[in-house]
């Protein structure tokens, strides 16, 4: 019963770590698959959610290669976590080399140290290479290109699971 599996479940306790996060949200979302659906029906519909499915699969690739976690996906938006490396190595990036730790959004100073760095210029390389590849994404040739925008915020995090 679920009593039984509420009881049984160890629930783990909330942690708190630094890391950056990166949301990604396709624009114009509802008026694309509106107009897939206007023009085509139910065909449509299916051929614009596939569409989506083969978009958000090169992104999870990406979001990898960069060591993100994604945390969930909103309707046509992803959540992504950059936990700073265990061996708090430093990214050898562009991004890495131009970003200076005073130039973090980070609310306090001991947030401002290598480990954070380091998950931000991974979460920065991130959304670049994700706009790069996927900015006008279209399945088929004659659909309407998919456009995103983005956000990244650091700092302290507290995580339930």
């Amino acid at each position: 019963s679920y009593g039984q599996l509420a009881v049984s479940s160890a629930w783990a306790p909330p942690r708190t770590t630094r890391a950056a996060v990166l949301i990604v949200d396709v624009s114009g979302f509802t008026a694309l698959s509106e107009d897939a659906r206007r023009r085509l029906g139910s065909e449509g519909v299916e051929r614009f959610s596939m569409a989506l499915s083969n978009f958000f699969a090169i992104m999870i690739k990406l979001i990898v290669k960069f060591q993100g976690d994604v945390d969930c996906f909103a309707g046509d938006a992803v959540l992504v976590v950059f936990e700073p490396n265990d061996n708090g190595t430093r990214g050898s990036s562009d991004a890495s080399r131009q970003i200076r730790v005073s130039d973090l959004p980070c609310s306090s100073p001991e947030q401002q140290d290598r480990n954070v760095r380091e998950a931000v210029c991974r979460a920065i390389e991130c959304a670049l290479e994700v706009h790069a590849r996927l900015d006008g994404f279209r399945h088929e040739p004659e659909d309407p290109p998919l456009s995103m925008h983005s956000a990244l915020a650091a700092g302290e995090l507290t995580c339930l699971e």
